[in-house]
């Protein structure tokens, strides 16, 4: 049987373990979620390190993948990690590992490190999230073949259109609303 979403999934998962390189993305990443789960673990044990070191331990691991994800976007991927030997791979891992270091420490003691995981990270996040829900909406949109389409149905539609907009600007007025009264009390 067909399930299209599982379908699109498993030949996902197919294409994605063809590549090595992205095996090894894989692979560093299984081992980044259990060295940080680690190292919480420890803070729960021994609290008396459990404060910057961890935290600054913990934050590595997101910069490298912030500083590789960047590069791969610009095309570079291939002095991240390499298509043909996993050795190649590890040296390109500890070389932005030590990049990532010292990149997280700058962003660590000029104060920035909010700014650019939380802004940059989750907000790209969010974005590769409504990326990929819309594609995957109008790939389900474009199987539907609609013939006729009652004036009910457009009405409705055209309305819930109008309902969108009502919504989004009702929502900045009253948050710039509260600001603004925030401000006085």
């Amino acid at each position: 049987m067909d399930i299209p979403v599982l379908t699109r999934f498993v030949k996902g998962l197919k294409l994605f373990f063809q590549s090595k390189r992205l095996r090894w993305f894989f692979l560093i990443f299984i081992l980044s979620a259990f060295f940080t789960l680690v190292f919480r673990e420890l803070g729960n044990f021994f609290p008396q390190i459990s404060g910057a070191i961890i935290l600054f331990i913990g934050g590595i691991f997101p910069t490298f993948f912030l500083l590789t994800a960047f590069l791969s976007l610009l095309g570079l991927q291939r002095f991240v990690a390499s298509e043909e030997s996993y050795g190649r791979s590890f040296v390109f891992f500890i070389i932005w590992v030590i990049v990532s270091v010292v990149v997280y420490t700058i962003l660590w003691v000029t104060g920035l490190v909010f700014i650019v995981m939380i802004g940059i990270a989750f907000l790209g996040w969010i974005g590769f999230q409504a990326y990929l829900s819309s594609r995957s909406a109008l790939g389900y949109a474009e199987k539907v073949q609609i013939t006729t389409r009652s004036k009910a149905v457009t009405f409705i539609f055209g309305s819930l259109h109008i309902v969108s907009y009502v919504i989004v600007i009702g929502a900045r007025r009253f948050c710039s609303m509260e600001l603004h009264f925030r401000r006085w009390s």
